[in-house]
């Protein structure tokens, strides 16, 4: 299998290919149980999402939401189809989104997730800074290359 990271901007030019690619994805029960929320979305949202290149199915997706203040994001969704590509699909959609952020000049991300995730995000650099039942908020400091 061959996995290609596509990075969108929900804008009004890529809104109908974001949707195409998350849609169906987003809309089941086992995303929303995953997540424990459904997929949402706004003009100016940054998302990668990977695909299978053979398939053209949608092995996982993430957003990064920009917030207002300072040169901060958050990021959002992160979520990769089960099945034995997950992890790597994981990884990959972790770093495209850091790599999103850095051109956009933001410093630092926060994002929160099971707390079961946090060999995921330790692995890329991210530092557990509270947990609150399962969930554990998570934090990452922007290096410049």
């Amino acid at each position: 299998m061959s996995v290609i990271i596509r990075d969108l901007v929900h804008d009004a030019d890529h809104q109908a290919v974001l949707f195409s690619l998350i849609g169906e994805l987003a809309l089941s029960r086992v995303v929303h149980q995953a997540l424990g929320t459904c997929p949402t979305s706004e003009p100016g949202r940054v998302w990668c999402v990977a695909t299978d290149t053979e398939t053209r199915a949608t092995l996982g997706f993430v957003s990064l939401h920009l917030l207002a203040t300072g040169h901060r994001g958050q990021v959002k969704h992160l979520y990769a189809s089960d099945g034995p590509p997950a992890v790597g699909v994981l990884r990959r959609l972790l770093k495209a989104i850091a790599g999103q952020a850095k051109t956009r000049g933001l410093r630092t991300l926060t994002a929160i997730d099971r707390t079961a995730a946090a060999r995921l995000y330790e692995s890329h650099g991210w530092t557990a800074a509270a947990e609150r039942g399962h969930y554990s908020t998570y934090t990452l400091e922007l290096q410049d290359d």
